[in-house]
């Protein structure tokens, strides 16, 4: 059956040994999350699927014992894209940075935004 009130909030395909496989988050209007990992279907209600997402961020901070790391504090796509280089987090460091030396690079991974800090840049 078909719910024409489904969002997709994330979803991605990979592979690996096992084969090629498909994952997705969906959102039933508010009413409940659905996870999706290939045939597989997870139902949680708005408040589990946020009781989880916290459990987790919690567990990642666990697992990346860096002073000045909180996932919390951590965008969530840039989250899942550094997650493979989390294990190798030494230090994390906040630097201020003048407005006027930001600019904007759209031809990142994804298309996303990402600031840079044009002092660096030599020239």
């Amino acid at each position: 059956m078909s719910n024409p009130g489904v969002i997709e909030l994330f979803g991605f395909n990979f592979k690996n040994n096992f084969g090629s496989h498909n994952f997705r988050v969906e959102d039933n209007i508010g009413e409940s999350i659905h996870f999706h990992f290939d045939n597989i279907r997870l139902d949680l209600t708005v408040k589990e699927f946020r009781k989880i997402a916290d459990d987790l961020l919690d567990a990642i901070n666990g697992i990346v014992n860096v002073k000045g790391f909180d996932a919390k504090k951590v965008d969530s796509r840039f989250l899942f894209e550094i997650a493979e280089c989390l294990p190798y987090l030494r230090e994390v460091r906040i630097e201020p940075i003048p407005v006027k030396n930001l600019i904007v690079d759209t031809n990142s991974r994804g298309g996303r935004g990402t600031y840079t800090d044009t002092s660096s840049i030599p020239g």
